[in-house]
This record gives structure tokens, C-alpha cells and sequence, in this order.
């Protein structure tokens, strides 16, 4: 995917990539994963259209993997059309974990930059699959179940929301970031909604007002909308799913320490508080809120039960005040050699060898002991026939080996990696016995007697090293401009930190002798790639999380 395991990618003659959406679909999500913002896509994977915005947001849905809960339609009024320069209505997803039914505290770290809209939504009492006839607005209408007052919060990578355009919004998952909707009354056929008032107040300030009708005439109209526009796509709309329908009080920023509510006419109303506890003031009964204990954003924590390799660890049981501890020597070992063979899993999925792959691979895992070590989707990866392998676990697969080679530094079996080097996949394996992408013939026994972990201070030294890289490469991506890195550097939380070396090049972070702003659009990926998975790799070693895959990437 990166140069690492192939040849450097090529580009179509219109200037695309041959696999743009993938790409596009990396943006979202490492966006979305990390509170980064895209002030450009490349041109070479941006999409083009709204047709292609809604395949990229195909792939960041099931790369996300995150249930859906319903759906939000944005640019259904004439305000949001003419902001946003955008002439017809877009859909997106509502995940399950930021579907919000109770009046809910919303952590300001959750979001990159949050806004929010007062808006009508609907639930579902039977499904409207995908189908070759459209919907009647009878049939959408018998099929509604509850009507809300509903706050959408707004949310997306883009920098500049009002210019991002239609086919980026709609890849960024229609800019949606969580919908609060509760205190619902029965829909009955033919209630007239379009005369319905929305109010909507910040710390007790009017901010918004509308009508039911701003949602492309009635709401009930943009309902159809969707069950027919989704249809077409092959899409279907769920039982018990909800409906979001548009704004009708327009768009207002947050910032922390507001309370936001709405009220609709004869609904009911929907409450949020944007902020940490000392963002609010405290009143004369002592209460910081109306709410003493707010519920958290997340409905269920996705993590699994059991930590993979560390049996009888439950979540439930965990003290969350309590530091991590550091991986131990054979821990580092364990998961520098699954991460490895699912990298190599990954490519033979490229070049057709699954079958050998799983003949030799899957025997070793056993034979070793590792299964224990594997996560859930690492399992189910190498377990998978050809052809079996979503689009993101490979991506992910072909990412690993970045990470296996920190990890087999800090097993002190190679040198600290450079970030200014493009290495093949192959190389950054050799370190951990890994031959021809065949497993090591070295015992893992053996290869633990000759492991010997760096010290402390050797991986606070990498960990800080390993973030101030990645730390510029998303700086970059924010300001593409060219900078004084080791000026720059001393504004940071590790400005005392030496970044000096022969990454250096013009006093910018160098990559392949060239200065990051220098970089085409084949270095580019690969040089960020390599920084992310090494960080990653650096703090799970620090002991940031003793699930990999939840290890935090934030800089």
C-alpha cells in the first residue's frame, strides 16, 4: 500500500491514483481517529463528485466498523444550501456510539470542531429496505414511528467547512459528529409538521429559530427523500433506526462551557453541555450543571472483554486511574511476531499466496504459543482464505511492519529506525527472524534469550523522538508550508527535546534527501505512514495502553 511491500504507485492519466478512494478513505479516517484537520485533499485521491464522495464514505463506514444507528441528511434548507454552495440534500451515518437519548455531557477531546444544528428526526417502526420502486410518501409515513426534537452535532475534518464542497462532506461522513434526540412523541399520518417552531438557545441566548418546513419543505418530504435517494445506492433504512432531517435553526460553532437546547413546538426539547467541569460556573447549591452525573457520550465501551494475552484481565476490573504498565520482554517479542505475520497475511493477499501463507503461518502461531498474543481482527485476518480480507485490515496489515521494526529495536535486535529512510517491508522484519516472508526458524524461546530490553530512558528517549516527527508531519498537513523545524520544535511540550540530525534537511524534516515540503505524492503517504506506526509502536512501549490497536496516536 505504501511502497513498502510493491513498486511506487502509479497514477492514472487523468492524474488519479488507481486506488484513490482508498486513500481518500485513510484521510477521513485518520482525521476522524485523531482530531486532525485537512485544510486540501490530495488531488490525486480527492473526490470529484458526490458520487465518488459516497464511495469514499462506503469504505470509512466499514473501515470504521462501528454500528450504524440511523442517518443524518444534511443541506436540506436553503440557509445550509447557500452556505455551504451546495445545491441539493446529502446523507450520511449516525454511529450507534454517538446517538444520544439522554441529555448528555459532551468532553471538548471528542471533537475536532464541533457545531450544532436544530433539526426534526424520525425512528422507525419497520424497515425500508433498498428496492427498484420508489417509496409513496404514504408508504415512508406508516412506517414512522416517533417524532423528535433533535440536536445534531456537526463535526468534520475539513478546514474550511463552508468551501470543503459537497463530494468532501459527503466522504466525511456528511460532517456528522453525534445526534442527541429524546422526548419523542407517536407520529400519526398526516401530523402537520412544516408549521412546527424550533428554538434553539446557548447558555440561555437565542441563537436559532426555524420552521418544520425549512427541512426541504416538511420534513416528512426529506424522510422520503432518503428512503429513496438511499434505495438507489442499494442502501436500506433499518427498524428502530433514526432520521435526522435537516436543520432548520442554521449552524452555530461551540465552544466550551455552553449549554445548548432545543425546543420544537408540540415535540419536546433535547439538552447538550459542551465542556469539562471547570468550564461551567458553579452555583449557590454547589452544582456545576443541571445534571450532577452527566452520562458519557459513548453508550458502551467497544473494547473487548478480555485483553488478548492477558487472560482473566476485564475491563471491568480495571482501575482507570491507575498507570499503565510497560510491556514486558516477552510481550514485546509476542506482538512484534503476530504483527508480522499479519503483515505478511496483508501481502499475500496482493500476490494470491493465502494458501501457503496459511500452511506455514498458522502451524508456527500454534506451534509457538502466540494465538494468545493475537487481537480479535488479527485473528480473524490470518484465519481468512483468499479474498476474505476487508479493504481496511489489509491496509492495516501492510502498515505493521513501521511498528514491528520499533519493537525490535527496543528487543535491541537493530538500530533506532530513521525517519528520513524509506526501508522495504522485508528489511524491517529481517530483525526478528523473519526469512523470505517465511517464518523465522529461530525458536521463539530462543529469539526471548537473546531479546535484551532497552532501558527506560533509551525508550523516553525514542517515544519523544517518534512524536516529534510524527508531531511535524501533521503539523504539515495543517500548514503546508515549509518551516524552521528545530525552531519550531522549542514551542512544543518537548521543546527541550534535541531533534537535530540528518532528517534535517534546509532546517525542515527531510525525507529521501528532500525537505518535507518538497515531497510528490509517493513519498508524502509513506514518510507520514511510517511516523504514525512507529509512534504508535513507541507508546504502546511507554505503556500508553496494553491493547495495541487502542494505543492513542495523538500528537
Amino acid at each position: 500500500m505504501f511502497g513498502l511491500f510493491k513498486k511506487k504507485q502509479k497514477t492514472n492519466e487523468d492524474g488519479r491514483r488507481p486506488d484513490w478512494a482508498n486513500y481518500a478513505a485513510v484521510d477521513i479516517l485518520n482525521g476522524r481517529s485523531n482530531n486532525w484537520t485537512i485544510d486540501k485533499m490530495d488531488t490525486a485521491h480527492a473526490p470529484r463528485t458526490a458520487e465518488e464522495g459516497y464511495a469514499v464514505q462506503s469504505i470509512v463506514i466499514r473501515r470504521f466498523e462501528r454500528p450504524v444507528a440511523g442517518w443524518k441528511i444534511g443541506c436540506t434548507s436553503r440557509l445550509a444550501q447557500e452556505m455551504l454552495g451546495i445545491p441539493e440534500p446529502f446523507f450520511g451515518p449516525v454511529f450507534k456510539d454517538v446517538f444520544l437519548k439522554g441529555p448528555t455531557w459532551l468532553p471538548p477531546d471528542r471533537f475536532i470542531r464541533p457545531g450544532i444544528e436544530g433539526e426534526i428526526a424520525f425512528t422507525l417502526k419497520r424497515p425500508l429496505e433498498s428496492r427498484r420502486a420508489p417509496y409513496s410518501r404514504a408508504e415512508v409515513e406508516n412506517a414512522i414511528d416517533r417524532v423528535f426534537a433533535a440536536i445534531e452535532v456537526i463535526d468534520t475534518c475539513f478546514l474550511d467547512f463552508a468551501n470543503a464542497g459537497a463530494p468532501n462532506l459527503i466522504a466525511d461522513l456528511a460532517a456528522n459528529g453525534g445526534l442527541a434526540a429524546f422526548e419523542g412523541v407517536e407520529y400519526e399520518p398526516g401530523m402537520d409538521l412544516k408549521s412546527v417552531d424550533l428554538i434553539m438557545t446557548v447558555n440561555g441566548a437565542e441563537v436559532g429559530r426555524g420552521v418544520g418546513a425549512d427541512a426541504l419543505g416538511d420534513p416528512v418530504d426529506a424522510l422520503v427523500w432518503l428512503a429513496n435517494e438511499s434505495s438507489r445506492r442499494g442502501i436500506g433504512l433499518d427498524f428502530g433506526q433514526i432520521v435526522s432531517t435537516g436543520t432548520c435553526t442554521g449552524l452555530v460553532w461551540l465552544e466550551p462551557g455552553q449549554q445548548v437546547e432545543l425546543t420544537v413546538s408540540g415535540i419536546g426539547s433535547a439538552l447538550l453541555l459542551y465542556g469539562n467541569d471547570d468550564d461551567f460556573a458553579i452555583s449557590e447549591d454547589g452544582a456545576t450543571t443541571p445534571y450532577e452525573d452527566p452520562p458519557a457520550i459513548r453508550e458502551t465501551d467497544e473494547r473487548p472483554s478480555t485483553v488478548p494475552g492477558n487472560a482473566g484481565h476485564s475491563d471491568e476490573e480495571e482501575d482507570e486511574d491507575a498507570e499503565p504498565e510497560p510491556p514486558s520482554t516477552e510481550r514485546i517479542l509476542k506482538r512484534a511476531l503476530c504483527m508480522a505475520a499479519v503483515a505478511i497475511r496483508s501481502r499475500a493477499e496482493e500476490t494470491g499466496d493465502v494458501e501457503n501463507f496459511r500452511d506455514e503461518f498458522l502451524p508456527w502461531l500454534a506451534r509457538e504459543g502466540l494465538e494468545e498474543e493475537l487481537e480479535p481482527w488479527e485473528r480473524e485476518s490470518l484465519n481468512a482464505p483468499q479474498g476474505g480480507l476487508s479493504d481496511h485490515d489489509r491496509s492495516e496489515g501492510l502498515c505493521l511492519p513501521a511498528s514491528c521494526n520499533m519493537l525490535a529495536w527496543a528487543l535491541s535486535f537493530t538500530d533506532l529506525p530513521r525517519p528520513d529512510k524509506r526501508p522495504m517491508a522485508a528489511d524491517m522484519l529481517a530483525p526478528l527472524g523473519f526469512e523470505s516472508l517465511s517464518p523465522p526458524p529461530i525458536p521463539v524461546a530462543d529469539l526471548h534469550e537473546r531479546a535484551q530490553r532497552r532501558s527506560p530512558e533509551e525508550i523516553e528517549y525514542a517515544n519523544t523522538f517518534c512524536l516529534a516527527i510524527h508531531w511535524r508531519y501533521v503539523q504539515y498537513q495543517i500548514r503546508p508550508e515549509p518551516e524552521d523545524f528545530l525552531e519550531l520544535s522549542k514551542i512544543t511540550a518537548w521543546r527541550e527535546f534535541d531533534i537535530s540530525g540528518p532528517w534535517i534537511v534546509d532546517g525542515d524534516l527531510g525525507f529521501e534527501g528532500a525537505s518535507i515540503h518538497e515531497l510528490g505524492p509517493d513519498d508524502m503517504p509513506v514518510g507520514f505512514m511510517l511516523a504514525t506506526y512507529r509512534h504508535k509502536a513507541s507508546n504502546w512501549l511507554a505503556g500508553d495502553n496494553s491493547v495495541f490497536s487502542k494505543v492513542s496516536i495523538d500528537t
